[in-house]
Parts: structure tokens; C-alpha cells; sequence
């Protein structure tokens, strides 16, 4: 075991070494890199100062991030122009009133982009798309019109003239809901220029029926009753890709109630200001009918 003089020698060996290396100029382990202490420009200082900016609404500088400074000044000085200040005790009331009104415009582009953003990294992934679709988005068919047009046929008189887009969405909307029963010949379908009635699209409509061995209602009933089932699926998918958005909004401490009640203090802190310079006003124009 090591006595307690060989310790003590063994401590001021080394207390005398350090010294050395002190006085030497050497260090104890490996010189580190100095930091570099931050931007030096006055342009890097004020990038930095906004490392930790989020909304902005409880800034002390008027101008936030993507705001330019004239366009604060012009601002100001339409507030100004409009409110019309006589004495520094007005003018101080007008620069509170211009400075939280522009910061609460700042809160309103501050929602919406948040907002954005939740239901864009929160949404569902993309809903599988059916063959029927595709096919349908490859003709360029909307499946809503062509349930419409559909429904609407036996409630339409026979000698109204269809839109073109509408005949072309009905005739694609039968043909790919009943692939599976048969196929149709695209000679078939509507030109661009065609004028067809409600009687043309039910005449067709009969055939296409017979050649499947339907009645015309039921082959109406059946590819509509399809659509319905991809709209309403894709109705449910919306939905609840929205309401994942929705989660993040209001879930507790969420930056945009963070950001609301900011925007209530600086509404609050505008109509107290409104009210101050109201009544300096009022005393000013009470002072002068006296002094009249």
C-alpha cells in the first residue's frame, strides 16, 4: 500500500509539472477550435436574433420575417394620416394602435400558413385509386356529373339538349361501370359537337340495357349506385385526412391557440388605445370651445 508520504511526493511532482507547463506555454490535452462567436455583420446579427422567431405577434419590432420596412412605414403613416394626432400624447396612442394592428395581420398569415401545414404532414397517406377511376380521370370524366345526369333522366323532358360535357361524362360513367358485363365500342360515344337530347341518351341507354339483358333502370341503378360507393369513399377519405389535421390544431399548448390568445392581448391592447386617444380628443376639443 502506498504510504502517505509517497503521496505526497507523488502530488507535488505533479503540481510541479503543471506549473511547468504553464509557464511553458504547453496544455494539459488538445487544443480545442475557438468558437467563432456568432455572425459580425449587422445583417448576420439581425438573421440570428430570429433563430427562435415563430409568429412574431409578441415581437417588440413592428417588422417581421418576409415584411418589408417601407411596407411598415406606409402603414404607419396611412394610420396616422387617418387618426390625425394633434399632440405627442395622441401620437404616442397612434403608434400603439398602428404597431398592434400590423402585428395582428402578421397573427391572421400566421394561422393560415400553420394550418396548411398540419393538414399537409398530418394527412392520411393517398387513398388507393380504383381501375374505374382511372379510366374515368383518363377521359376526363367527373363521376358526380355523371351520377346527376343519370338521375336526372327520367325527370328531364326527352327534346332538352344535353351539354357536351354531360352526354360525355353519362355515356364513360355507363361504360366503365359495366365493364365487366361487356364493352363498348368508343365510335360510340358522344362527339364533342353532338347535340344529344335526354330521348338520345335513353334511347342508347335501352340498347346497351338489352345488350346486357337489363332493363334500362337497373342498369341505371347498378353503375350509378357504383359511383355513389367511390364518391362517398373518397368523401370518408377526405374526412378523415382533415380531422388528422384537425387533431394537431387544437391539441393542448398548440402553437395556434398559442398564436389566438396573442392576438386577443393585442386586440385588447388596440381598443384601449382607441379609447385613450378617443378622450384626449374629446378634452382637447372641450379645451378649445372654453378657450373660445
Amino acid at each position: 500500500m502506498t504510504s502517505k508520504e509517497d503521496f505526497n511526493a507523488w502530488a507535488a511532482r505533479v503540481a510541479r509539472e503543471r506549473e511547468e507547463a504553464k509557464t511553458s506555454g504547453a496544455t494539459d490535452g488538445p487544443t480545442r477550435p475557438k468558437r467563432g462567436g456568432g455572425p459580425k455583420t449587422p445583417e448576420g446579427k439581425k438573421r440570428s436574433a430570429r433563430n427562435s422567431w415563430k409568429h412574431g405577434l409578441t415581437s417588440s419590432n413592428p417588422v417581421g420575417g418576409g415584411e418589408s420596412e417601407e411596407e411598415w412605414l406606409t402603414y404607419r403613416a396611412n394610420k396616422f394620416e387617418a387618426l390625425q394626432p394633434a399632440d405627442s400624447a395622441e401620437e404616442d396612442e397612434v403608434e400603439i394602435i398602428a404597431s398592434a394592428e400590423y402585428r395582428m395581420r402578421r397573427g391572421a398569415r400566421y394561422e393560415a400558413a400553420f394550418i396548411d401545414k398540419c393538414y399537409r404532414l398530418h394527412a392520411l397517406p393517398e387513398r388507393k385509386i380504383s381501375t374505374e377511376e382511372k379510366f374515368l380521370a383518363a377521359w376526363g370524366c367527373d363521376i358526380q356529373l355523371g351520377v346527376e345526369v343519370l338521375g336526372e333522366l327520367q325527370y328531364r323532358d326527352g327534346s332538352e339538349v344535353l351539354e357536351p360535357q354531360e352526354a360525355h361524362n353519362a355515356f364513360w360513367l355507363v361504360c366503365v361501370f359495366s365493364r365487366e358485363r361487356g364493352s363498348f365500342e368508343p365510335e360510340e360515344a358522344p362527339k364533342p359537337d353532338a347535340q344529344w337530347t335526354y330521348s338520345d341518351l335513353g334511347r342508347w341507354l335501352s340498347s346497351a340495357a338489352a345488350k346486357f339483358g337489363l332493363r334500362t333502370e337497373d342498369l341505371i341503378a347498378s353503375v350509378t349506385t357504383k359511383a355513389r360507393k367511390v364518391l362517398e369513399q373518397r368523401r370518408l377519405h377526405r374526412t378523415a385526412s382533415e380531422g388528422a389535421g384537425a387533431e394537431r390544431l387544437f391539441e393542448p399548448r398548440s402553437p395556434l391557440l398559442n398564436a389566438q390568445r396573442y392576438e386577443v392581448g393585442l386586440q385588447r391592447m388596440a381598443e384601449k388605445a382607441y379609447k385613450r386617444l378617443e378622450w384626449l380628443q374629446k378634452t382637447r376639443h372641450e379645451r378649445g370651445l372654453e378657450a373660445s
